[in-house]
């Protein structure tokens, strides 16, 4: 009779955990792989994160639009310019109701995202892009959920340089607690992207071109103009409507309780 002779129960334990974290690192770098990869962390807090991305980490294709040198490191942009810069951007998104004009990012978002920005923009190298990853929930309800906001920022002759990727995405199946699962982004495109999203055009900044057309997330300040920005302080944090029609506002707003119309201008 052939007696069977079983491993030690500590082993059988010990095989399961391993195999349990290799799976478990394997999946991480599959989801990592399939947006920026190769960042170097310069600072992060429990909503938002600040890296040193190579730019020979971007596509040849794409590393191509980006105008050379970059001036890196930079000490030269102040706090006040760079809160003007990114606090008065605005994006529009489309509803049934009409175009929902929302500000990109909160005031209190801003609060330590300039500073942090302005001292990663001193770090990084002349061969290096900063990435940005930002989460933020406006709302701040039991129900609601934090959105992330990621870009890139560089500067160089065109001036100062923020490429979005993401704005105001819903994190949806995504565990905002955990930094290392709502940190990791898809790659940010330098080319004319699909997002539905655009930001709304203003005399502050102009859209880079790519070959004949704009990028309409990828803004330009040139930097003899941004000591004369200046942050127009908000009246309220509440999205503008655009109603579908206006010429019936009006109308509208009368025969439906559920429109409300609110300015942020």
């Amino acid at each position: 009779m052939t007696k069977t002779i079983l491993p030690p129960k500590h082993l059988i334990i010990r095989s399961s955990t391993i195999l349990f974290l290799l799976t478990f690192f394997m999946l991480n770098f599959l989801h990592c792989a399939s947006g920026i990869t190769s960042r170097k962390l310069l600072y992060r807090d429990f909503k938002s994160g600040f890296y040193a991305f190579d730019l020979d980490e971007i596509a040849k294709k794409d590393s191509d639009l980006i105008k050379q040198p970059l001036k890196h490191p930079i000490k030269s942009i102040s706090e006040e310019e760079l809160l003007a810069a990114l606090g008065n951007l605005k994006f529009k998104k489309e509803s049934s109701v009409g175009n929902m004009i929302y500000y990109v990012f909160a005031k209190e978002e801003l609060d330590d995202m300039v500073q942090n920005i302005i001292i990663s923009l001193a770090k990084i190298r002349e061969d290096q892009l900063l990435v940005v990853v930002s989460k933020f929930n406006d709302i701040k309800s039991v129900v609601s959920r934090d959105n992330r906001t990621s870009f890139l920022v560089f500067v160089n002759e065109e001036g100062l340089n923020l490429v979005f990727g993401e704005v105001h995405q819903d994190m949806i199946g995504i565990e905002t607690e955990n930094y290392y699962e709502w940190s990791v982004i898809k790659e940010i495109q330098l080319r004319n992207n699909y997002n539905p999203i655009r930001i709304i055009p203003s005399d502050e900044f102009s859209f880079a071109k790519v070959k004949d057309y704009d990028n309409k997330m990828w803004l330009q300040f040139p930097m003899n103009r941004l000591p004369k920005l200046k942050y127009k302080v908000r009246k309220t944090e509440e999205p503008k409507i655009e109603l579908l029609d206006s010429k019936n506002e009006e109308t509208d707003s009368k025969s439906s309780g559920n429109i409300i119309k609110r300015d942020i201008d």
